[in-house]
């Protein structure tokens, strides 16, 4: 199977795979054009990148995007299962190290998606994580509990919903050395069948900041910037 090819029409196309330099990616636009934020690639995971989130909730908040134009991680289990797996565990242990907590992961994967520059970022695949020591997912099955959540016997089982199911994906990382869950999912019909963010709004509620779970509304740049002096940007060769 080749891989998929990036496109100048994605944000996190251009933003993980840099192919359009001589353009500003949207970190260099918000902290200017300096050397700092010309890239804001974290660590190179072999096929993925890790990067600041936009709207951090917390610093620390990463989102793992592959190089390549997927529309979710459950179709990226059907193409490179282990590599994916292995990423997301890399990025976790990652920011756990770093942090000294615990680290959780979500995803809204959709069932299509239209890939266009400036629209939502989950026109491309991205799973979020960040640092918390708690794990929420009794607050995650408690927000909407008219929704159904199955738990998962291994990360791998997300490919199976690739076409077929849109999807919440939530999983928990306690701290490094410590035996990991293999996550839970919901799926729904349609991408409009639960609410906006669905992720964010839980845990800004568990923050106690319940009415700033908009990404768009606040970039919360202190956050990203306190992020990369924590985990430091990619080294240029």
């Amino acid at each position: 199977m080749s891989h998929p090819i990036p496109t100048a029409q994605c944000d996190l196309c251009y933003e993980a795979a840099e192919i359009a330099d001589e353009q500003l990616n949207a970190y260099a636009k918000m902290f200017g054009d300096g050397p700092l934020f010309r890239s804001c690639i974290l660590r190179e995971l072999g096929l993925f990148r890790l990067i600041p989130a936009l709207g951090a909730l917390v610093h620390g908040h990463c989102i793992l995007v592959p190089e390549f134009h997927f529309a979710s991680f459950a179709e990226l289990m059907g193409f490179a299962p282990r590599a994916t797996v292995g990423a997301i565990g890399m990025a976790a242990d990652l920011i756990s190290e770093a942090y000294d907590s615990g680290v959780v992961a979500f995803e809204h994967g959709p069932l299509s998606v239209d890939c266009v520059r400036g629209r939502n970022p989950q026109d491309h695949a991205h799973i979020h994580l960040m640092p918390l020591n708690e794990d929420v997912s009794l607050s995650v099955r408690e927000f909407e509990p008219e929704l159904e959540w199955a738990q998962m016997e291994s990360l791998e089982d997300l490919a199976r919903l690739h076409r077929k199911a849109s999807y919440l994906f939530y999983q928990f990382f306690p701290r490094l050395g410590i035996d990991r869950p293999a996550g839970m999912v919901c799926t729904f019909a349609h991408d409009n069948a639960v609410i906006k963010q669905f992720f964010r709004r839980v845990i800004a509620d568990k923050l106690g900041e319940p009415e700033n779970w908009r990404w768009e509304d606040d970039w919360r740049e202190d956050n990203i910037r306190k992020t990369v002096d924590r985990l430091g940007l990619r080294q240029e060769p």
